[in-house]
């Protein structure tokens, strides 16, 4: 029993303490400044390669590896040289690259070759081609500016990791007697390329990327191979990230600010004036923020961001200290005028209780919630 009271009464002598607030509030800082930083490295992309028959993939029953067994191979490349506009926010790319296919020599016809194409996008300039003959092998090259889209996925905003696709596609091509490959070694940069604002995300020193050939297949008719799409395509990804930090302060660090100072109008004594009303303007000043921060650089889009659910979620939290400030007003504040000097120690000392519980129990649902909402895009 005795053991129980000391363990008792070291943890209200904890829970009491000044400084021990003090550490729990710079522990707390400590921890939700890891969480932005594991946040900020992690590559994380939403977006989807587009969708397309692999070579595993089923056309009228008959894979289509099957279908294609007796087609000339292309190899297709994909040189990027630069990006004269790279607008994520407006979703617009314009890219200086070139594009290079390889085959046997005398099987594709140049003029098919010349008949490639953006998916999503469309070719600017192009340049007349490049032929060049090594031994067996034929290789055509073009140096092309492309301005393509690509709808962007903002779900984990201000995080903004990317995946950025090219899609080459040739329409005048026969899936059964020519088709494209690619590989890894097949999609290089500039040794001089640059991006303001946005890196590219690396492994090992070398960017990563996904290039993969297949082929786009769409069914006109109910009447299946009666009318049909089927042309093969080649797809070059590669993902990019947010290379600054200010997109990043901008929306979580005045915020953060803001709820720790709300946090402390908790250690005022509940005659303190302050206690309340700054809780209130604080709440006010929090809600205001998003009109005047957040929604300024959030893209416009129909669903919440992480910033969006980071927002609500600190708001609610603001907003819960607010309500159990009225509380202890109402129920408190005007007893202190009216009891005497013993019973108005007892009265703070219990008030002082409620509110470290609250002080601590507020950050840990805080970095909860961080921790949660970080967790959700893996």
């Amino acid at each position: 029993m005795d053991t129980n009271a000391k363990k008792n009464s070291l943890f209200e002598k904890l829970l009491l303490s000044g400084i021990y607030k003090l550490v729990f509030t710079l522990f707390s800082v400590a921890v939700i400044t890891l969480l932005f930083l594991w946040q900020f490295k992690r590559d994380v992309h939403t977006e989807p390669l587009p969708i397309m028959k692999t070579f595993h993939g089923k056309v009228h029953g008959k894979t289509v590896k099957e279908i294609i067994k007796h087609g000339a191979p292309i190899k297709v490349g994909l040189y990027v040289e630069d990006f004269p506009r790279f607008s994520v926010f407006k979703e617009i790319f314009i890219s200086d690259c070139v594009v290079w296919f390889s085959f046997e020599k005398g099987k594709v016809p140049l003029e098919i070759i010349d008949n490639f194409a953006i998916e999503d996008g469309v070719i600017k300039e192009k340049s007349a081609p490049i032929i060049t003959n090594d031994g067996n092998q034929t290789t055509v090259k073009y140096h092309v500016r492309i301005d393509f889209k690509i709808p962007i996925d903002y779900h984990q905003f201000p995080f903004n990791d990317h995946r950025i696709v090219i899609q080459i596609v040739n329409r005048a091509m026969n899936p059964e007697k020519m088709h494209f490959i690619t590989s890894a070694d097949y999609f290089t940069f500039s040794d001089e390329f640059f991006l303001p604002d946005w890196q590219i995300a690396e492994k090992e020193g070398k960017p990563i990327t996904e290039p993969e050939a297949g082929f786009i297949h769409a069914e006109l008719e109910s009447i299946k191979g009666k009318t049909e799409l089927f042309f093969p395509t080649a797809v070059f990804s590669f993902l990019v990230r947010n290379a600054g930090w200010f997109a990043i302060m901008m929306v979580f660090i005045p915020l953060l600010m803001l709820l720790f100072l709300l946090f402390a109008t908790l250690l005022l004594n509940i005659e303190n004036s302050f206690r309340l009303s700054g809780a209130g303007g604080l709440l006010t000043t929090i809600i205001l923020s998003y009109r005047f921060n957040i929604s300024g650089i959030a893209p416009k889009v129909g669903y919440a961001t992480l910033a969006d659910k980071a927002y609500i979620a600190i708001a609610l939290i603001a907003l819960f200290v607010l309500v159990y400030q009225i509380i202890m007003n109402r129920t408190f504040a005007i007893k202190v005028k009216k009891l005497d000097t013993e019973r108005l120690q007892k009265l703070r000392e219990r008030i002082l209780h409620y509110d470290s519980y609250m002080y601590f129990g507020m950050q840990v649902i805080l970095l909860c919630t961080l921790y949660c909402l970080f967790n959700l895009f893996k």
